[in-house]
């Protein structure tokens, strides 16, 4: 009876990779920033500022109108973005200056809060075990033959984590996807942003990830 229900036991692990699979993850502090190098879409700074509750801030440059009045974008809340992956500023273009050499300040264009269901922040939570199992990225590079494509930075509980952002990547080339791909963070970014209200980076394809 006792080496029949070990093996049960057993068999159970197997299957389930751990005895406590159902268990609720915890809650991670994640702070998610989108960008690209064409500025065809906004640069989108997403944080989880309670644990069912995420923060969404859109930034760009100050349009030519100054009469717009826009709040100024604090450019230290990526600085640890930065630090971690200086190329990042690169990409971002934080530094432009105009015709007369001065510099022209990034501004917060848009500025939303998504509080999610249970149901929606018991997936999240996983989504995010997910990458954080799949261990910090290594250094974020540039691919070069792929254009201006958007690019997706996320850090949990101080590790990075970087991918190449697509809604189609089944259709990429494989080695396009072994070195500037992380799918782990790409389903999570997907599910995130379809909780937006405002549309982000085109529409992901959410049976591609379900």
């Amino acid at each position: 009876m006792v080496k029949a229900t070990s093996f049960s036991l057993i068999f159970l692990f197997m299957i389930t990779g751990c005895f406590f699979n159902n268990e609720e993850p915890p809650a991670r502090n994640v702070r998610i920033l989108t960008g690209n190098m064409a500025m065809t879409y906004p640069n989108i700074l997403i944080e989880s500022v309670e644990p069912d509750v995420f923060r969404f801030i859109r930034f760009g440059w100050a349009p030519p109108r100054r009469e717009y009045n826009l709040p100024e974008f604090d450019s230290t809340l990526i600085d640890d973005f930065i630090t971690a992956m200086p190329l990042i500023e690169w990409v971002l273009h934080i530094v432009v200056v105009d015709a007369d050499r001065r510099p022209i300040p990034l501004v917060v264009t848009g500025e939303w809060t998504v509080e999610l269901s249970s149901e929606e922040s018991s997936y999240v939570r996983r989504l995010i075990e997910n990458v954080v199992r799949g261990g910090e990225d290594r250094e974020f590079q540039i691919p070069s033959v792929m254009g201006h494509v958007p690019f997706v930075w996320a850090i949990i509980d101080d590790n990075m984590y970087w991918s190449f952002y697509d809604t189609d990547v089944p259709n990429l080339e494989r080695w396009l996807r072994q070195k500037y791909v992380n799918m782990d963070l790409l389903y999570l970014s997907y599910e995130i942003f379809d909780l937006s209200p405002y549309l982000i980076h085109g529409t992901p394809v959410r049976h591609f990830h379900h």
